[in-house]
């Protein structure tokens, strides 16, 4: 039985329970998918979900409101390839907004560190840019950030490694007596 084939007459049917809601991570429509797929991007970009997981729980969705009756559209196969291409573009979103916080916050804390502001102040002003853009990195990847642009200032403002300077010698004892 494909996935194209309406569901067989024995499974449940909406129209016998008509205060029936559906159960969460089903989908009717291709606003549903869609819906899903967005909502997927973050933790996947976060690495707190596989994109394998992220895919599979579309076709599940798809196909449990599919199996229920209560799929709008006649063609699943399609709607999950809809939803699983949303699903991608939303991730590559995802990421380009998480190097462009990265990037602002290594700009933004740049003249705080050359200005030797103590780590802690630079931590807060980096979750502060981290807030003002939708929370986009976890509290460890901004710390991470911080370390970076401090790792950066410094490599650049040591330079090359200078001369070594000529030993000095420990004063001669006086010998009084």
């Amino acid at each position: 039985m494909s996935l194209s084939e309406p569901p067989p007459e024995d499974g449940p049917q909406p129209a016998l329970f008509e205060d029936w809601q559906p159960q969460s991570g089903c989908v009717r429509s291709q606003s549903d998918a869609v819906k899903l797929a967005v909502s997927l991007a973050r933790p996947v970009v976060r690495s707190l979900l596989a994109i394998d997981q992220a895919h599979a729980t579309i076709a599940a969705a798809v196909g449990r409101g599919w199996r229920l009756g209560i799929l709008e559209t006649p063609e699943p196969e399609g709607l999950v390839e809809v939803a699983s291409h949303i699903l991608n573009l939303n991730i590559e979103i995802e990421e380009d907004k998480r190097d462009a916080a990265i990037a602002l916050i290594s700009r933004t804390i740049r003249p705080l560190i050359e200005k030797h502001t103590p780590l802690g102040r630079l931590r807060a002003e980096a979750h502060d840019i981290n807030a003002d853009h939708g929370s986009l990195l976890t509290e460890d990847e901004v710390g991470q950030a911080v370390v970076r642009a401090l790792y950066q200032a410094r490599a650049r403002v040591k330079g090359p490694p200078a001369k070594p300077k000529a030993p000095v010698l420990p004063p001669r004892p006086r010998y009084h007596g």
